[in-house]
């Protein structure tokens, strides 16, 4: 079976062919990587009440802005992405992954991984919030 040229072209709005010299080689997938030393990730953004909150909870863990880097609309299915070649921390906020405990530190790959609630669940949670403080402290308060 053959296709006309002129039906080919309606087809497409641009059609390229490819060069027979040429060799197209496979893109090479890259892992998610940080060069932060915690690397925060979130289910959703958080919003303007949400952020006060956080940075009280990284002030109080002796956390630094500058040694953190933020990624939004993370997936069960993205986080194991980030387990290899992230930082020394991976904290993921309201990503539900059974797979490791929630509030307590695991080694996975060269990351501590720390599965925590939603900021908008914590803030409203006394219990939930000291939990959180326990497994900060351990880490990050000298």
């Amino acid at each position: 079976m053959t296709i006309e040229p002129e039906a080919l072209y309606s087809m497409f709005d641009t059609l390229f062919l490819p060069n027979e010299k040429e060799v197209q080689t496979p893109k090479k997938e890259t892992k998610p990587t940080s060069k932060c030393r915690v690397l925060m990730l979130f289910e959703k953004e958080y919003d303007a009440e949400e952020s006060e909150f956080l940075n009280k909870i990284l002030s109080a863990s002796q956390i630094k802005p500058e040694e953190v880097e933020t990624k939004f609309e993370i997936t069960p299915e993205l986080l194991p992405d980030y387990f290899e070649n992230a930082s020394a921390y991976l904290l993921g906020w309201g990503i539900n992954y059974p797979e490791i405990e929630s509030y307590k530190f695991t080694k996975k790959g060269t990351t501590n991984v720390l599965i925590i609630d939603s900021l908008n669940t914590l803030k409203n949670n006394q219990s939930l919030k000291g939990k959180l403080w326990n497994c900060l402290k351990e880490e990050f308060v000298k």
